[in-house]
């Protein structure tokens, strides 16, 4: 009786809601909502209940699409995306943590492309190709550095936190690393049509080529 919990969140309006004949699973889409809550008190976060309530961009950029679903969230992730972009290092990478208070200065597959995914995501759900626009030279130049530090092979090394929930039989970490990069080529080239920039697009489809042979040159056989 001497305790009141207060809920502490970002003033997001509710737009989605499920449910069903299961109770089960309503549980769990509510735990989610909840989890959301928690997890947005001006920085999308990785987890409410650890006291290291940190921006993980990874994290990120697995949740914002059902988090968009769930609530109106455009200016929240406009600020973070903003927040994003000034926290590349000196190289152009992005970083593992936004705000980054540590100063880290490395980059990984997966969380770094939470530059990509992110300004994507408010392109589908709200229609807004201003963060894209405004970050597409940072995007950019971020896959081209990964091309320079493969040695022009498009085989990424050593840029990715692995398979890190798979203790038996974790992933190659070149495999995930080198599939977002594909994946981030092509979708940077959409993102290239839809501005007008014409030869960025050829560049960038060119690039999600090479890439994707290499890849299958690299994990598969002929056989």
């Amino acid at each position: 009786e001497d305790f009141i919990g207060v809920v502490v969140n970002s003033d997001l309006e509710r737009t989605g809601d499920f449910s069903c004949s299961d109770p089960m699973i309503n549980q769990l889409y509510s735990n989610v909502v909840w989890g959301q809550k928690g997890n947005f008190v001006d920085v999308p976060t990785d987890c409410p209940q650890r006291d290291e309530r940190l921006g993980w961009t990874g994290d990120t950029q697995v949740f914002a699409n059902e988090a968009s679903y769930n609530m109106f969230c455009p200016e929240f992730y406009t600020k973070w995306i903003h927040d994003l972009n000034c926290c590349r290092t000196k190289e152009g990478g992005y970083t593992h943590i936004v705000p980054n208070p540590f100063g880290w200065n490395d980059f990984a597959a997966g969380w770094a492309d939470a530059a990509f995914i992110c300004p994507d995501v408010m392109l589908k759900k709200y229609g807004d190709l201003r963060l894209i626009e405004t970050y597409f030279d940072n995007m950019k130049n971020y896959l081209l550095l990964q091309i320079r530090k493969a040695g022009g092979k498009y085989i990424v090394r050593n840029a990715c936190f692995k398979d890190w929930l798979n203790m038996d039989d974790p992933t190659s970490e070149e495999l995930i690393s080198t599939a977002y990069l594909a994946g981030m080529s092509k979708l940077l080239a959409h993102h290239a049509e839809l501005l007008g920039k014409s030869e960025d697009q050829k560049e960038l489809l060119a690039i999600a080529k090479k890439v994707r042979k290499a890849y299958q040159k690299e994990f598969f056989t002929n056989g």
